[in-house]
């Protein structure tokens, strides 16, 4: 059955629809909501990641005091460590000291004693132009100071004084050093006759060890 409109033209209505400006509204619409969910999932995420980074500072300061004191204990190990090596090295060196002084005693004459027994460390001449002969070298920390303890040198002389009844003795006690195998050289740097009642020569000599005085 078909219907009619005899209403006049201004006052049919219009049925029609338009497919295309539908469809434009729509896609703006869901591009919209979009974009919107977009942004709302983004911001979620940044807050996220900034609840993360600050429980992540938080831990980090409440460990901080804790790192601290393990890297001071790992530093202080190996200045301890380096200390004890060097404490070693020194005491290694020192036992090789009392065979020597015990060859000395039994190599000096009955009538000859020493009153001073100096064992050290002395530059060579070719050590450097402001090194003078017969003085100890010094040994200098590492610039910075962070290198740990400086081994010090082993001792390369020995100096003897002591007095002597007789010259003889003197001479004597030199030749049982050059023969004894600790020494590269021995010189008698001087004697001196003291008048009684002392009667007695006093001396002085220098024995070069050599190396390890050994």
């Amino acid at each position: 059955m078909y219907k009619i409109n005899l209403l006049p033209l201004e006052l049919q209505r219009d049925l029609s629809i338009d497919v295309k400006g539908l469809v434009k509204r729509v896609s703006i619409t869901v591009t919209i909501i979009l974009l919107l969910a977009s942004y709302g999932v983004f911001l979620y995420l940044g807050y996220l990641t900034q609840r993360e980074i600050a429980d992540t500072q938080r831990y980090l300061n409440q460990i901080t005091p804790a790192v601290k004191k393990v890297e001071a204990i790992k530093t202080q190990r190996v200045k301890d460590e380096e200390s004890i090596k060097v404490y070693q090295g020194l005491l290694s060196a020192r036992l090789t000291r009392f065979p020597l002084l015990e060859d000395l005693n039994h190599n000096m004459p009955f009538d000859l004693w020493l009153e001073n027994v100096d064992i050290s460390y002395v530059a060579s001449k070719d050590a450097g132009k402001d090194a003078q002969p017969g003085q100890p070298a010094t040994t200098t920390q590492a610039a910075g100071g962070k290198n740990g303890p400086v081994s010090p040198p082993l001792p390369n002389t020995l100096v003897l004084e002591g007095y002597a009844r007789s010259v003889p003795s003197i001479g004597f006690f030199v030749n049982n050093l050059y023969r004894m195998p600790y020494f590269s050289s021995v010189v008698l740097n001087e004697y001196e006759y003291e008048k009684p009642p002392k009667d007695r020569y006093k001396f002085k000599l220098t024995a070069a060890l050599k190396e390890g005085g050994r």
